[in-house]
């Protein structure tokens, strides 16, 4: 509770200090403010003893992010589908942007595999042949 305390105290001189900085027009007033301040609160949580996370955030934060990864590539790729048929029959400027959104989506779907396959073999869930 204390640390927490100590942070909104440190956000708030951050705010006040950055505001006097550009109404004054003092450039390096901000940036040194900003500076100064990310770093007292990152060392402020490193000597935190209170526990930040655990196995339950994780597994959150993982299946929001798989969750926002496959609506995105679906809704990408249906809007990219929708672009490139309305491009033959309405304005054939659309289907320029749906070739480019489909080919995001099956980037996105590529930079998926790649980034499975890489934490799979540094996380040891795949066979590297050891």
């Amino acid at each position: 509770m204390k640390q927490k305390i100590i942070t909104v105290v440190i956000v708030m001189v951050i705010g006040a200090l950055v505001a006097i900085g550009v109404n004054l027009e003092i450039t390096y007033l901000p940036v040194v403010t900003l500076l100064t301040g990310a770093l007292a609160i990152r060392l402020l949580r490193r000597r935190g003893e209170e526990v930040l996370y655990d196995e339950r955030t994780a597994i959150i934060n993982q299946k929001a992010s798989a969750a926002a990864i496959g609506a995105f590539t679906l809704g990408v790729t249906a809007l990219g589908w929708l672009m490139m048929t309305w491009g033959t029959t309405l304005d054939p400027a659309y289907k320029g942007i749906g070739y480019a959104l489909v080919y995001l989506g099956c980037g996105l779907l590529m930079l998926r595999m790649i980034f499975h396959y890489y934490y799979s073999w540094r996380l040891g869930g795949w066979d590297r042949g050891e």
